[in-house]
């Protein structure tokens, strides 16, 4: 009788072996559907790094005195669409952007648009349903202009229409 209990005693581990490696099997399986069917959104990301080109460019509107560029600094000189257009000629189709260059107290010094029939759709961006995301961000920075550097603030809006 010992022997048929030993039987009983091997068969039960193995039943419990079994189990557990049907579990774990199931916890990986499940574990990596969950990694490869999310959906990841780059579009806030592409539009953040675009809009830092602002800042750090001397292609954009940075105040450059000729040797150096100062990230940050925006020269009213070079705050113009067509300085724009030359910026973010990688992005002229597939993005808009409305910048509005302001004073610390809110009065705008200067606004500048690209891609302008997507920038129609930034008034609607507050709606949930939607054929296009949005991206907004205020940035404190300081501005040049002739030859004294102020505080102020460049407010951005992109939009990008779905595909």
């Amino acid at each position: 009788m010992t022997k048929a209990f030993d039987i009983t005693i091997e068969y039960f581990w193995v039943i419990v072996e079994v189990i557990f490696v049907i579990i774990l099997i199931v916890t990986i399986l499940a574990m990596i559907s969950v990694h490869f069917n999310r959906d990841i959104e780059i579009n806030n990301m592409e539009a953040h790094v675009a809009s830092m080109r602002f800042f750090f460019s001397p292609n954009c509107f940075s105040y450059s005195d000729g040797t150096r560029t100062y990230p940050g600094i925006i020269d009213t000189n070079k705050f113009s669409e067509t300085r724009l257009d030359n910026c973010m000629k990688d992005y002229s189709n597939l993005r808009g952007f409305d910048l509005i260059l302001k004073e610390k107290d809110g009065s705008v010094i200067n606004e500048v648009q690209l891609n302008k029939n997507l920038v129609q759709f930034l008034p609607l961006c507050s709606l949930k349903k939607k054929d296009f995301e949005c991206f907004s961000k205020r940035e404190y920075v300081l501005i040049y202009d002739n030859n004294k550097i102020r505080p102020g603030i460049l407010d951005i809006n992109s939009v990008i229409k779905n595909v």
